[in-house]
């Protein structure tokens, strides 16, 4: 899943499960937190079982990773890291 796509349904208060890739976010989503990545289909499973049983962690991930998305991950935040990484006055 591409990282625009991950941080479009973020922003939809979404709880979103992602496979996890060697991709370098800033600020990147802390798994079972923010976030549900996984890396095997048995890994997936065991993540989906675990939360259908806890419903109430379902509702936590999905408005962490929207926090997350809105502190870190909107254009103008975005912008403002990579002037930053630029060392370049705004």
């Amino acid at each position: 899943m591409s990282e625009k796509k991950i941080l479009f349904l973020h922003s939809t208060g979404t709880c979103l499960f992602a496979e996890k890739t060697g991709l370098i976010i800033p600020n990147d989503y802390e798994d079972m937190k923010e976030i549900v990545y996984f890396s095997s289909i048995e890994e997936l499973v065991e993540k989906f079982l675990y939360l259908i049983e806890n419903k109430e962690k379902i509702i936590e991930i999905a408005k962490n990773g929207y926090e997350k998305t809105k502190e870190f991950h909107t254009s103008d935040k975005r912008a403002e890291y990579i002037i930053k990484k630029m060392n370049l006055e705004l």
